[in-house]
């Protein structure tokens, strides 16, 4: 909150100086005589006050300021009560002030208005009460004491009713004065006590003034929130042509979002839970909030005054969103408006829509939202709002099929709908925004979704909208999904075109090569991820196991076992990793026939994995094994143990089937004997 009334000073605070001078002028020759011939004999002091009285309102005439200001000290030190002092004191103040005795007048201004307070100013006309107390404010004022001053206009405005109308008006604007000046200088709380006064007694012409400063005052003091969005309102219903009526009601409503977060801060603290004004205050907030936003978006939906309000928005969900502001937002994303709103505001209408299933604003938003996320980071954040899993991957749907060729053609995965059928061509995507939806989908493992997008493009196509983790996540998805030679393609595109060069893709792109292509490039790319993978041990145990497979397609077993020694004897790499290689081992021995080897290996997979996955991969091969060798118990034993603990394993399956050919084969051997 930033705008503050503001009143003119200067020129006006000396006219009304003159003004109220002329007012008491004509009171204080007759005043001051009418005490001077009071009976000498009425006191035992009164002869002596009487004649320094007579000696102090002499020396005020003619400018003796030096003899007037000991003899007003003199007298006035002894507060007087028989004798009024404060005609002969506003007189020597207002003299020391024609003379730029800037720290005189403001102590006679002082003793002025103390002297008012004794039983001798009763006897004062009213009139001449308040004028006194108003030049003495007019001085404060000027003089920058705002504490004083607006003691001295409360004092005045405890006799209102004898105000004359020139009177009110001075005093009103007096207290306008001050209550910008102590505004602009941080002084909410002198501010606070003036401006109410100056709007019970304002005219029309100073109201508005009155009432839009009464309302910052309290704003700016914090305590009482609802209160000042409730001033503000009024000076709005008041004054609704007012310049600064929008930007009253945007501070109206920061008042209701300061007491909102204090009433969460009070509920938290549950110590403190009887304590403070916003623990007890009333939860009426959504009701003023709504009809304030309702009052500001109805009347000045153009501005950014509005605008900033709907801002404060950014992060709520849909539902705790007022509804004159979700239909604001949504009415500014049909229009031509759209293009004003930032990301965040179309992130705001995106969950809207998604919540009323407006479909119109949902296809102009979603597109928006991708022409202008130059960051991704608010497409990302969309996506983790929205409450439907099936919005966000609606919304992916469209990010990763569109693209800067694509012009009008419609989704592959979405049927078209009206709305896109009159909006024209497909706005270009941001890249990021289109690498945040993948990314998405990725943190979601949606690999279905995400090999769709792969397989309607390319490697090959140039699309400027496609960025290299793009490319990488749809090479992924293709792995994930069983596309390992749609996968190759995008790995060797990645690593020979984009020149990607991290371990993670050069052990992808060497793992699809070995299995795919052909030996001497598939050579070349395990060197390389051999060479990314550097000194850590863990990488250099997944390139071992690559570079074993390799060896096993070029029929080299004895390297191929040397490369996955190396990984069971790595004490880096988990349990799982090293019951593959071990696994892996077996392998070897089993190709080369060498089936006592193989046996003998595979034992060894329960040992270093036993709830792995290995295990009843091992007892499967072992059983085979043992059934070339002629010893069929054995082999039995293996497939047996495989069933009883491994029942979920996709190995059982096998192994019931070897299981029920052996114990086929015993029964026939059994019959061939009987039959003999």
């Amino acid at each position: 909150m930033h705008a503050r009334p503001m009143h003119a000073t200067g020129w006006w605070l000396r006219s009304c100086l003159a003004t109220l001078c002329l007012l008491i002028a004509a009171s204080i020759s007759s005043f001051a005589s009418a005490q001077s011939a009071q009976n000498p004999e009425q006191s035992p002091i009164s002869a002596e006050f009487s004649t320094a009285f007579e000696q102090l309102n002499q020396a005020i005439a003619a400018g003796q300021h030096e003899k007037a200001i000991a003899l007003a000290r003199r007298l006035d030190d002894q507060k007087p009560t028989e004798i009024d002092l404060s005609l002969s004191l506003v007189q020597l103040a207002r003299s020391l002030q024609a003379s730029g005795e800037t720290a005189g007048a403001s102590e006679f201004y002082t003793r002025t208005c103390d002297a008012l307070t004794r039983p001798a100013s009763a006897n004062l006309a009213a009139e001449t009460v308040i004028s006194m107390r108003l030049m003495a404010a007019t001085w404060f004022v000027q003089t920058e004491e705002r504490s004083i001053a607006a003691v001295s206009l409360e004092r005045a405005f405890e006799r209102a009713d004898a105000f004359s109308e020139l009177q009110r008006k001075i005093a009103v604007d007096l207290c306008l004065t001050l209550g910008a000046d102590s505004l602009q200088s941080g002084l909410p709380e002198i501010a606070s006590v003036v401006y109410p006064l100056a709007v019970k007694h304002a005219s029309d012409q100073q109201r508005s003034l009155a009432m839009l400063g009464d309302a910052w005052a309290m704003a700016m003091l914090g305590k009482q929130p609802i209160e000042a969005a409730n001033r503000m309102t009024d000076f709005v219903n008041a004054f609704p042509k007012h310049p600064d009526a929008p930007r009253a009601l945007r501070a109206a409503v920061a008042c209701l979002k300061q007491y909102s977060a204090n009433t969460d801060k009070a509920n938290t603290d549950k110590g403190n839970a009887e304590k403070g004004d916003f623990a007890a205050a009333p939860l009426d907030k959504s009701e003023q909030e709504n009809r304030i936003l309702t009052d500001l978006l109805t009347r000045w939906p153009d501005l950014i005054e509005a605008k900033e309000i709907t801002a404060n928005y950014v992060g709520r969900r849909a539902d705790q969103i007022p509804m004159s502001v979700q239909n604001w937002i949504v009415s500014q994303a049909k229009t031509d408006q759209i293009d004003a709103l930032d990301p965040p505001m179309i992130v705001l209408a995106l969950q809207i829509a998604a919540t009323h299933s407006d479909s119109t604003c949902w296809d102009r938003c979603k597109a928006k939202l991708g022409e202008i996320d130059q960051t991704g980071q608010w497409t990302s954040d969309l996506l983790d709002r929205l409450a439907s899993k099936s919005d966000a991957e609606q919304f992916v749907i469209y990010l990763l099929t569109s693209s800067s060729e694509m012009g009008n053609t419609k989704d592959r995965f979405e049927p078209a709908s009206a709305a896109d059928s009159v909006s024209g061509p497909k706005r270009a995507i941001c890249p990021m925004a289109r690498e945040a939806a993948c990314r998405w989908a990725g943190r979601n493992q949606n690999w279905s979704m995400l090999a769709m997008a792969a397989s309607s493009t390319s490697p090959e196509t140039n699309d400027p909208t496609r960025t290299v983790a793009m490319e990488r996540l749809f090479a992924e998805s293709l792995m994930q999904t069983g596309h390992k030679a749609a996968a190759h393609a995008w790995w060797v595109h990645l690593v020979d075109m984009r020149k990607v060069d991290d371990f993670a893709t050069l052990l992808r792109c060497a793992e699809t090569e070995s299995s795919l292509g052909e030996v001497g490039v598939a050579s070349r790319r395990v060197d390389a991820a051999k060479q990314a993978a550097g000194d850590d041990q863990l990488r250099g145990c997944l390139v071992s196991m690559l570079a074993a497979e390799l060896a096993v397609r070029r029929l080299r077993f004895d390297e191929a076992r040397g490369e996955l020694e190396a990984v069971v004897r790595s004490s880096t790499v988990d349990a799982s990793l090293r019951g593959r290689a071990q696994w892996m081992i077996g392998e070897t021995f089993y190709l080369q026939e060498r089936f006592t080897d193989a046996i003998e290996a595979y034992r060894s997979v329960a040992g270093m994995d036993p709830d792995g996955v290995w295990v009843a991969a091992a007892l499967v091969q072992a059983g085979k094994c043992f059934e070339q060798l002629g010893r069929t118990r054995d082999a039995a034993v293996c497939y047996s143990t495989l069933m009883a603990r491994h029942r979920d394993s996709q190995y059982a399956e096998l192994a019931s089937r070897r299981l029920a050919a052996l114990s086929n084969a015993t029964s026939s051997d059994s019959n061939k004997t009987l039959r003999r």
